[in-house]
């Protein structure tokens, strides 16, 4: 095993712009798979037929969602 180690790291010492070019096109690679096949999130917190889910509906009834103040922009 230590053989092979020693041949691996000379090999990458004398190839060291190659290897960095085989890890940055497989880094891409690997954050392009995963943003084609990755799972979409969701923000959809509803759990229907649930106590707290009726809560919720409740007071969005009682009290209107806060709208964004110009003042702040």
């Amino acid at each position: 095993m230590a053989k092979g180690l020693r041949r691996l790291g000379l090999l990458t010492a004398r190839w060291r712009w190659v290897v960095l070019g085989v890890w940055i096109v497989g880094i891409a690679a690997l954050i392009s798979l995963a943003h084609g096949f990755g799972s979409n999130t969701s923000n959809n917190l509803r759990l229907p037929g649930t106590n707290s889910q009726a809560a919720t509906d409740l007071l969005a009834s009682r009290f209107p969602p806060q709208q964004k103040s110009s003042w702040f922009e």
